[in-house]
């Protein structure tokens, strides 16, 4: 079960809850103090960079972790990632893993043991900033402009792992969501202000409009992926509901995988999916025909499967590289 943000975290400023609940921010400010006492260990025989922290909730952690981890890899380091093992983060578990060379144990000093013995160079953490355990090298802190700091008090009465003064001791900022609407440049004055030698990024990609959907645990919004074919070989059915396409290039992917599609019947896409045979086809704007096309499709999803499976034989044979290598020659050759 994940943890739910109380909203009033998120308040520009504290409310009578917040201010009730203060006394039990004692807890964590006497944890910080701890942690910042304890020495803490440095590696000499490996790089460690840690992408973290000090807002509770969706900063961009996972996805910074992965374009780092992509960036290096294409430079002289042997680079991996890591992350601690929680129970309840077994997502972002399956996301590192299946986009990078990852690591991960119960302990983080265990994780770069281990990483020193695979003779790894450059090991990037995802979380672990507030760690007492280890001097990472390099320290990021990610931020969505959105919340910001909330209401800018310690858990539990708002939602800070530890106080926004506590940048003056980290690298780096980079913050998502970086809307103009979001006054960015008083955020940044505010920053140097704490920390004058930071460096501050941007992430632009944004979903603008969740909020406007009935969204529960069923759904999930994955936000740009490089690799799509993690996403196909998880899913049951592919549903594109274009007024306007061209080819459509998810489409061939999803058959490609073998994945059973129901789409609208627009330009290019009949010359993929032929009616009943190698999928559902419906009217472009037809929301009844979709929803029955969905219903049908996984009401009787051992069908659909062979539907699916028939479009992956004639994606395969009429748009694999291979082919369209041969038809380039042959159109080449007609010409001459």
């Amino acid at each position: 079960m994940k943890f739910k943000k109380p909203k009033f975290w998120d308040y520009k400023k504290p409310n009578f809850i917040a201010y009730l609940l203060t006394p039990l921010c004692l807890i964590f400010k006497i944890n910080n103090i701890i942690l910042n006492i304890k020495p803490k260990k440095k590696y000499q025989n490996i790089k460690t960079i840690c992408v973290g922290n000090i807002y509770v909730g969706g900063t961009g952690k996972t996805p910074t972790v992965i374009k780092l981890y992509e960036i290096f890899k294409n430079t002289k380091f042997k680079v991996s990632t890591a992350k601690k093992f929680y129970s309840d983060q077994k997502d972002e578990h399956i996301i590192l893993k299946n986009r990078s060379k990852f690591i991960t144990s119960d302990n983080r000093q265990k994780i770069v043991l281990k990483a020193i013995e695979e003779n790894c160079e450059l090991l990037i953490f995802d979380d672990g900033l507030q760690d007492g355990q280890i001097d990472y090298d390099f320290k990021l802190v990610c931020f969505d402009s959105e919340n910001w700091i909330g209401n800018g008090l310690l858990i539990p009465s708002g939602p800070m792992r530890e106080k926004v003064e506590s940048l003056k001791k980290y690298d780096a900022v980079i913050m998502k969501n970086t809307d103009e609407k979001f006054n960015l440049d008083e955020i940044y004055r505010f920053i140097k202000e704490i920390n004058p030698k930071i460096k501050i990024f941007n992430s632009f990609f944004r979903i603008r409009n969740k909020d406007e959907f009935n969204l529960n645990e069923r759904v999930h919004l994955t936000g740009n992926i490089n690799d799509p074919w993690i996403i196909y070989q998880s899913i049951d059915l592919f549903i594109m509901s274009s007024i306007y396409e061209g080819l459509g290039r998810s489409l061939t992917e999803a058959l490609c995988c073998g994945v059973p599609v129901v789409c609208t019947e627009v330009e290019g896409v009949p010359e993929i999916v032929k009616d009943g045979i190698t999928g559902l086809l419906v009217k472009p704007k037809d929301i009844e025909g979709l929803a029955n096309g969905i219903i049908e499709s996984l009401d009787n999803m051992e069908e659909a499967k062979k539907r699916a499976l028939r479009g992956q034989r004639f994606v395969n044979k009429n748009f694999s590289v291979v082919k369209m290598v041969e038809d380039i020659d042959t159109l080449y050759s007609n010409l001459i």
